[in-house]
């Protein structure tokens, strides 16, 4: 709360521009410019630390599902059976009929898919700009 205190007063008070205190106190300018836009709606509440938890998260599992799969998972594991996500999702499906969205994982995916973690991240060709350097050229003029 010090730090943003000393941010509010540096640009409101000095009257210091907002791109000035980003670089003195090592902050973006949005993050400065969102605080004093901030103090100058709220006031000394502004200041206190916000939670960045979502207010709401629409594709979140369902209470009820969360139950039935907890209850699978016990049952299973008292049996001695395999308690996996794909045995438990098999066993909603055919005893309750319902089956919960599969969301990707980062070992659900086959290798050398496209996946949203490795997106882009593969080798790139050459912009029709650039020269390619081999090892035996480097150094050299051509």
């Amino acid at each position: 709360m010090v730090l943003r205190r000393m941010v509010v007063d540096a640009v409101l008070v000095e009257g210091r521009s907002v791109r000035e205190v980003a670089t003195a106190f090592g902050r973006s300018k949005s993050w400065v410019h969102d605080l004093v836009t901030r103090y100058r709606l709220e006031g000394d509440a502004a200041l206190t630390e916000r939670s960045r938890r979502p207010v709401h998260s629409p594709r979140r599992t369902s209470e009820a599902v969360e139950e039935a799969i907890v209850r699978l998972r016990k049952e299973l594991c008292d049996l001695g059976a395999d308690a996996g996500p794909q045995t438990i999702a098999w066993h909603l499906e055919q005893l309750e009929g319902r089956r919960p969205r599969r969301r990707p994982s980062i070992g659900s995916w086959p290798v050398g898919a496209s996946s949203p973690r490795n997106r882009g991240s593969g080798p790139r060709a050459p912009s029709s700009g650039s020269k390619r350097i081999s090892p035996t050229s480097a150094g050299r003029e051509t």
